[in-house]
């Protein structure tokens, strides 16, 4: 006869965390104008949470924030920007698998200011991050891998901005070597 053996699943502990903050917010030249611009002060407001799922081997989070700017001085710097990012990380006995997607709907005011600095337009912007990076350890001193980031970035409405949709790929190969046994590295 065939023998059923039963396999206890491991006990998973749930963490649950959530905030909200509003607030005031002044900004001297918001478009970065070099004849100096305007001033405008408003309301920000953001509510965010996270969810995560851990157990012995694994760690699944769920990660989404939502920020709301409206400006009384001038409407077209008002915006509603979401994110969402959700990570799985997988532990073996050598090795470790890390995955971690990211959503995002915001504006240009909130995406290009800090890369391309054009902020002259607000206009909805969309993207999608994925990264994946295993890692195996080689010996109780030596673990590498490798990573690979994919970058796919949408603006809608973006005739005679100058911005332009893009995909972004990038692939990396890692290694550490433990050089003492207090645990310091070198990568």
């Amino acid at each position: 006869g065939a023998a059923l053996h039963a396999q206890q699943a491991p006990a998973a502990e749930w963490r649950v965390a959530a905030s909200a903050y509003l607030g005031t917010s002044y900004a001297d030249n918001p478009r970065l104008r070099g004849n100096g611009g305007t001033s405008s002060g408003g309301t920000v407001g953001e509510a965010k949470a996270s969810l995560e799922r851990l157990t012995d081997r694994s760690e699944l989070t769920l990660r989404p924030r939502i920020v709301s700017s409206r400006y009384s001085d001038d409407e077209t710097l008002d915006s509603d920007d979401r994110f969402l990012v959700a990570g799985y990380r997988w532990f073996g006995v050598r090795s470790e698998w890390n995955m971690e997607l990211g959503l995002t709907q915001d504006t240009t005011l909130t995406s290009e200011l800090g890369s391309t600095g054009l902020v002259e337009s607000n206009r909805r912007h969309e993207a999608a991050t994925l990264t994946i990076a295993p890692k195996v350890m080689f010996t109780e001193r030596v673990s590498g891998g490798l990573q690979m980031h994919v970058l796919d970035s949408r603006y809608q409405e973006a005739e005679l901005t100058g911005l332009v949709d893009y995909r972004y790929w990038a692939l990396s190969l890692f290694s550490s070597v433990v050089t003492t046994d207090a645990g310091s590295t070198l990568t």
